[in-house]
């Protein structure tokens, strides 16, 4: 899959994750300064999803303005990827509004990890699972996803990680990484030199 046509900022999430420090983003208080019920730890989900072919996305449906609003951050990637070996990733979804999004319909996802011959996942948010996304909420998500069968580089760069959301208004609920590979477990990673983009600032390397 190519994904030219996807925009977005460039932020992409792993089984084991930290809590991170109290946010507060566009004004609205983050969960562990506002007293919700776990204000400390973001609620945590899995993402199954199923593989993607090129140019085929999952089938999604128009959300409400507010959902453009949401910003996609990876937080947990692995400091180093071995060749056509999986790799866990975590993804925190921030609503800096104040209001409840709705998840019906159910929001799309894909998600896909370098440029040699790329892998890519999609499909929908747990949203029976999620229930309701709160004002001011952040919530993770965990997925695994497989690495191309060769080292990659990304335009001269390390070979890069990508999770958007694909429903609704345009917005920056793209998120990215760049994760160096290497051609065996015993092998040094390859020299692309470094990330495309500067990581994010909470992004905890696994």
């Amino acid at each position: 899959m190519t994904p030219a046509a996807l925009s977005g900022q460039s932020v992409a999430v792993p089984l084991r994750h930290r809590v991170a420090p109290c946010l507060a983003v566009i004004g609205i208080l983050a969960p562990a300064c506002n007293g919700n019920d776990s204000p400390e730890d973001p609620r945590f989900f899995e993402l199954d999803g199923e593989e993607v072919d090129e140019g085929e996305l999952p089938p999604t449906h128009e959300l409400s303005e507010d959902w453009g609003k949401v910003l996609a951050v990876v937080v947990e990637a692995p400091a180093v990827v071995t060749a056509g070996e999986e790799l866990d990733v975590v993804i925190e979804l921030r609503n800096p509004t104040d209001a409840v999004l709705s998840l019906t319909p159910c929001p799309t996802w894909v998600a896909w990890f370098g440029d040699n011959g790329p892998t890519t996942r999609g499909g929908n948010l747990p949203c029976n699972e999620i229930n309701s996304f709160d004002a001011g909420e952040r919530i993770r998500f965990g997925m695994t996803i497989g690495s191309p069968p060769r080292v990659a580089c990304h335009d001269g760069y390390d070979a890069e990680f990508s999770w958007q959301l694909l429903d609704g208004p345009e917005s920056d609920r793209r998120a990215t990484v760049g994760i160096p590979m290497r051609a065996s477990r015993s092998a040094e990673p390859n020299n692309c030199g470094g990330p495309t983009t500067a990581p994010p600032p909470d992004l905890e390397r696994t």
